[in-house]
């Protein structure tokens, strides 16, 4: 195990810990300091920096270990969004770090006991990277057909591109959705 491996996992072990606290959404601040136990003083800003740019793998290593986990911006802790039980859809592109100038700054864990608000933004989180992913595939097809039809590149080469695509798994509830048809209410059933 590299260092690198080993502080991750380190440091999601201390994630975990605060779970286990109570404390469902910590930020990269609290989890610094959780961390390296500094409960008294000023706390180095380059140690609350190094876990913000961990997060991102973080969440992955808290993955693995079996938590559900999505992040939150900086604008969630800053307004106040942490001690809300619901919020407004406006709220939600705040909280979340989508957009210009927002940035993961913390982590949010999803139970089967979570309140709402942690399921509107889990939801919001996983259809925005739906969205995104989806919009750079259609994008990405017609810039393939539109060099297919000049020439630009054979069609097998294309075919070769998109291959990927056909070893996709998508789950039974989703697939109604893929065929353009199916109410909310049948996606869940």
């Amino acid at each position: 195990m590299t260092k690198e491996a080993e502080y991750l996992s380190s440091v999601a072990e201390t994630v975990e810990r605060l779970f286990d606290q109570g404390t469902d959404d910590p930020s990269a601040q609290e989890i610094a300091v959780a961390h390296w136990g500094y409960g008294r003083g000023i706390m180095p800003p380059d140690m609350i920096t190094g876990v913000v740019h961990r997060l991102p793998r973080i969440r992955q290593a808290l993955r693995e270990r079996g938590h559900e986990v999505f992040p939150v911006s900086e604008k969630y802790y800053e307004n106040g969004y942490r001690d809300s039980t619901e919020l407004a859809p406006d709220e939600l592109g705040q909280a979340l770090p989508c957009g210009r100038g927002k940035h993961q700054i913390g982590i949010m864990r999803l139970t089967g006991e979570s309140a709402d608000k942690a399921r509107q933004m889990f939801e919001a989180w996983n259809g925005l990277k739906v969205r995104q992913s989806v919009g750079k595939v259609i994008v990405t097809a017609r810039d393939v057909a539109l060099a297919v039809d000049r020439e630009y590149i054979a069609e097998i080469e294309a075919r070769e591109m998109f291959a990927p695509l056909a070893a996709l798994q998508v789950p039974a509830f989703a697939r109604p959705a893929l065929n353009g048809g199916g109410s909310p209410k049948e996606l869940v059933e």
